[in-house]
């Protein structure tokens, strides 16, 4: 997505109804700057904490064409340490 030539704005309405349940379970502390859709690709989200300790505090959200949150791996500490143990264990 952030490669994509072709995104367009689009309204929060636009967005797939899962992907607003999301915004607004996930990210209630949110509000949407502007969403975004690459056609055939997926739906980026950007938006700003609206209050709290990191009030103003800027995140983005991909979802794809069905709604569904897309979520990188590495951004859960869990997994990324999982991942070191293992890779730990294969290069001995």
């Amino acid at each position: 997505m952030k490669n994509a030539t072709n995104k367009q704005s689009i309204s929060i309405s636009e967005l797939p109804y899962d992907s607003k349940m999301v915004i607004e379970t996930d990210y209630s502390q949110s509000y949407v700057d502007e969403a975004k859709l690459a056609p055939k690709l997926e739906y980026e989200v950007d938006m700003r904490k609206e209050f709290g300790f990191k009030a103003a505090e800027y995140t983005q959200a991909y979802f794809d064409l069905t709604g569904r949150e897309l979520k990188t791996i590495i951004n859960n500490p869990k997994i990324v340490i999982l991942m070191i143990k293992i890779l730990g264990n294969v290069f001995r």
